[in-house]
């Protein structure tokens, strides 16, 4: 059995480096970070431009097979997590894409022509081929986060760091302009579980799917898991901060 004991009372969520100092220090007036949108407000289309010229996307096109494909990927995520399916999505037959859509998911997966008003649906470039899916919005819906979807790696592509590489150039846009990102996935899905939390994001929400944040005003999450314990830590300037501790109780 697991005791979970929280170190320090309070939210921690989008908190300030001050925010953070505050803990550090003891205080027990932590400040949180304040966003000014008009004096934020960013061209979220130019994160886009940067992302596809770094050559790590390339725009699905739209209005025939190209995002039919894209669409058998997304099925092919919901497949392979939920029915152990791991069939390659470009080499999808009819009566597997039928199978797949009445046995692996219930929710209604949207052409990217229809997704283009609220994001942008691209392939995962690696060495310039096609490796992957993922969607990114078009817009920060009047908050700092800019949400990512749909991502997806095929599975003989995987191992290589695709998607940590393309999820890095996308933090790396956003954290030049002063923005982060979320992203959803689900509790079942732990290869991608392990890397959001090893890529120092936080989890914000866990109702039904894991909500997962990243913001640059925010420092890492440090997990440490022994025999017997298991700790929640930041570090502020260079001083570890452990937020809570686990220990096991009986055998």
């Amino acid at each position: 059995m697991l005791s979970l004991r929280p170190l320090i009372s309070g939210n921690y969520v989008a908190m300030s480096t001050k925010g953070w100092e505050a803990i550090a220090s003891g205080s027990d007036s932590v400040p949180r970070r304040r966003i000014d949108f008009e004096d934020t407000e960013v061209d979220v289309d130019a994160v886009h431009r940067e992302l596809v010229d770094a050559g790590r996307l390339a725009p699905v096109d739209l209005g025939g097979d190209d995002e039919r494909r894209w669409v058998d990927c997304e099925l092919a995520s919901f497949a392979e997590n939920r029915l152990g399916d791991r069939t390659h999505p470009l080499a999808l037959d009819e009566a597997t894409r039928r199978s797949w859509q009445e046995r692996a998911t219930e929710e209604a997966i949207w052409m990217p022509s229809r997704r283009r008003e609220f994001e942008s649906c691209y392939w995962l470039l690696e060495d310039g081929a096609r490796a992957g899916t993922i969607a990114v919005a078009r817009s920060r819906l009047g908050g700092a986060l800019l949400r990512v979807s749909s991502l997806y790696v095929f599975s003989d592509r995987r191992g290589r760091g695709a998607a940590r590489a393309v999820l890095a150039e996308v933090r790396a846009a956003l954290g030049r302009r002063g923005l982060g990102l979320r992203l959803q996935t689900s509790w079942s899905w732990q290869r991608a579980v392990r890397l959001y939390v090893r890529m120092g994001m936080w989890v914000h929400g866990w109702k039904r799917e894991l909500d997962f944040r990243w913001d640059a005003a925010e420092p890492p999450p440090v997990i440490d898991v022994g025999e017997r314990q298991a700790s929640l830590a930041v570090v502020v300037d260079g001083r570890r901060v452990e937020l809570a501790r686990a220990e096991r109780r009986g055998s």
